[in-house]
């Protein structure tokens, strides 16, 4: 404790024995034996006025800058020629010593004031309070004796420091002036030796050039000499070159001669030779030709039967599986025969599809890997959907409306379901705004894969008139464009009815390719069989250019293209999801996909989603196209296939592989076709 600190201490101690609380007055400091003498309260206060506190001088000895007062300063005897002291310096100094002599009195004074205000409020405690004060002076006085006598030691340390550092700087900066002078009396000597070296070298340089100059004269005599004698030798070995030339053309003159007359005579016997051939030729080429035209009327003959039987076989085909369909339908009563929607009958045929589903889960039956995969609670948002199902009859035509704004449509023989692909794109990106056009149209610019801007020219039932993709970079790229095809006046996209019968019958396509190569099963392909399949033109004539309702709809236009079937992608009964551990199945067809995108990125590629035979027409469609859109999300999701070049279809059971009413994994599958070269490019460069 200092003795500033001293009447502080004091006022602290003496706060604790005033107060009121007993343990501030048990954790006092003892006090003295002497000083807890019993005594009146007279004495005590007569005592502490008769005191007076004085605090002890802390400055007394120490200069402005608050270090020990130094002594008498020895001045080192002045080496002779040194400069005497600067009388600048000395009036500094003094003035300094002045201010701090002033600031230590008024510090005095200021100690004095605030020991004086500490008395008088230590004046006012009790008895034991100034024993304790007189106790705690007496130990502070001794502290600050003992602080004292070590500044007075530092002090004295201090400045034989410093005067051992000033010594130390003088000799340092004699021994520096030394070096200097002894630096630059080398650098003078150096820059003399450079200069003679300077010269000697110049003067070297100038013999040698002197030397050379000499010695390039005499070589260019030399030199002209020889060209001289070479000029003449050559001019002599012109001369007999000439000779020897002149003599060697008579020679090969003469030589020509006798060759020109050899090659007559051979010419001669050619001539006659290549006569007698071409008439031996062309007696072979007529008998060849007599034979090719016989081989030609035979092959004619044979494919004109191999095409009636074609024809015939898929004819047979397709009444078979018409027959198989309209089997399932009289077999399945009104919801399947009939115009009428019978919801009644369709529930009995989902619940009689769930419950055996369920029995084969276990594989009892020796097929499990045909049937579905049971799982609780995977058909509830197909019995949601269901449920929500709304029916409409309009003329022959029946319609069941989805909630997902898909649309059955049954139609005489033809069932088939349309829905929004809008929807499929905004899962993919992000719709960004939707403008009605006056004629009642509407563009729908949705942001694709990329920062691409998609527009899409729709009707109010969400069919895609034209669809266009403008990249980052400002290119624009056409995709497809139907708008001739619905400004027919057959067609009408508005009112109540909004139907167009889009079906096209061809005949079936003739197929001049091996089986596997047509329709690639997709397990056993190679990346280059997949690409291959994909990349094909049409494998048949395909007429004319088709809008895209009419491809999808349509399954003999489509088959004029070869297809990918893929029945590895696994779906839950009565479920369209995919589970991620399955999307690593469609990398390679993703993989095929993006080279001919990277080749022609206006290609559309359609997906089409098929399934087996249980359960009732209706369901199998909604399901089929469903499974089919989920596919196509997972293309653009997770390997980065654009939306837009991706169209989707369910068929349901309506095409089937295997002819069977039986659960059967070959016929539940998903297909990929290219079908760009079957759409038409009509109006494509119309204006908006």
């Amino acid at each position: 404790m200092t003795l500033r600190a001293l009447p502080a201490a004091l006022l602290l101690s003496t706060g604790a024995v005033l107060s009121g609380s007993p343990g501030a007055r048990s954790e006092a400091l003892p006090l003295a034996p002497s000083l807890t003498a019993p005594s009146t309260a007279a004495p005590s206060v007569q005592l502490a006025q008769n005191y007076t506190f004085q605090p002890a001088d802390k400055n007394k000895d120490k200069d402005k800058d608050g270090k020990g007062k130094k002594p008498p300063e020895k001045k080192p005897p002045q080496k002779e020629g040194a400069p005497p002291p600067n009388a600048g310096q000395q009036y500094q100094m003094q003035q300094g010593k002045e201010n701090a002599q002033k600031q230590k009195q008024l510090q005095i004074q200021q100690a004095k004031e605030r020991a004086q205000q500490q008395k008088q409020q230590a004046d006012q405690a009790r008895q034991n309070a100034i024993k304790q004060k007189q106790f705690d002076m007496q130990q502070a006085k001794d502290k600050a004796l003992k602080q004292k006598q070590d500044a007075d030691a530092a002090r004295d340390n201090a400045l034989k420091q410093k005067q051992f550092d000033m010594q130390q700087a003088k000799d340092k900066a004699f021994k520096q002036k030394q070096d200097a002078d002894a630096a630059r009396d080398n650098a003078l000597k150096q820059k003399q030796f450079d200069m003679q070296q300077a010269k000697d070298k110049a003067f070297k340089q100038k013999q040698d050039a002197d030397a050379a100059r000499d010695n390039a004269l005499k070589q260019k005599q030399f030199d002209m000499q020889q060209a001289k004698d070479k000029a003449f030798k050559q001019k002599q070995d012109a001369d007999a070159a000439r000779d020897n030339a002149l003599k060697q053309k008579q020679f090969d003159m003469q030589q020509a001669k006798d060759k020109a007359f050899k090659q007559k005579q051979d010419a001669d016997a050619a001539r006659d030779n290549a006569l007698k051939q071409k008439q031996f030729d062309m007696q072979q080429a007529k008998d060849k030709a007599l034979k090719q035209k016989q081989d030609a009327d035979a092959a004619r003959e044979n494919a004109l039967k191999q095409k009636q039987f074609d024809m015939q076989q898929a004819k047979d085909k397709a009444q078979k599986q018409q027959q198989f369909n309209l089997q399932r339908r009289d077999a399945a009563g009104p919801s399947g025969g009939g115009m009428q929607f019978n919801r009644a009958k369709t529930d009995q045929e989902f619940q009689k599809a769930r419950e055996r589903a369920q029995r084969e889960q276990t594989g009892s039956s020796g097929r499990g890997g045909d049937f579905e995969k049971w799982r609780s609670g995977s058909d509830k948002k197909f019995e949601t959907l269901r449920r929500e199902r709304k029916t409409r009859e309009v003329g022959k035509r029946n319609f069941i409306f989805e909630p997902d704004k898909r649309v059955i449509v049954r139609n005489d023989n033809r069932t088939y379901i349309r829905h929004d692909e809008s929807q499929r794109l905004n899962r993919v990106g992000r719709e960004l705004r939707r403008e009605r056009r006056k004629n009642g149209t509407l563009m729908v610019v949705t942001m694709g894969l990329a920062g691409a801007l998609i527009y899409s020219l729709q009707d109010d039932e969400g069919r895609v008139l034209r669809r266009t993709r403008r990249d980052r970079d400002g290119r624009e790229i056409v995709l497809l464009d139907n708008r001739r095809y619905y400004s027919r006046s057959d067609y009408s996209p508005f009112g109540p009815e909004r139907y167009y019968d889009s079906y096209v019958d061809l005949p079936p396509p003739r197929i001049r390719i091996p089986r596997e190569q047509y329709i690639v099963e997709y397990d056993q392909a190679s990346p280059d069989d997949i690409y291959d399949a994909l990349n094909a033109p049409p494998v048949d004539d395909i007429g004319r250019g088709y809008s895209l309702d009419e491809v999808r709809r349509s399954y003999p236009v489509l088959e004029r293209m070869r297809r990918v079937d893929l029945d590895s992608i696994n779906f839950d009964f009565g479920s369209w999801d995919v589970g991620p551990d399955q999307y690593g199945k469609l990398e390679r067809i993703a993989r095929a996909m993006q080279r001919i995108l990277d080749r022609s990125p206006s290609e559309i590629f359609l997906i089409e989603g098929h399934t087996d035979a249980v359960g009732s027409e209706i369901d199998n469609l909604s399901l089929s196209d469903r499974r089919a859109e989920s596919v196509a999300v997972i293309l653009s999701e997770s390997f980065g296939i654009p939306p837009e070049n991706l169209t989707t279809q369910g068929y349901g059971e309506e095409h089937l592989k295997v002819l069977t009413e039986e659960p059967s994994r070959i016929n539940r599958r998903v297909s990929v076709r290219r079908i760009t070269p079957l759409l038409s490019r009509e109006g494509w460069n119309d204006p908006d």
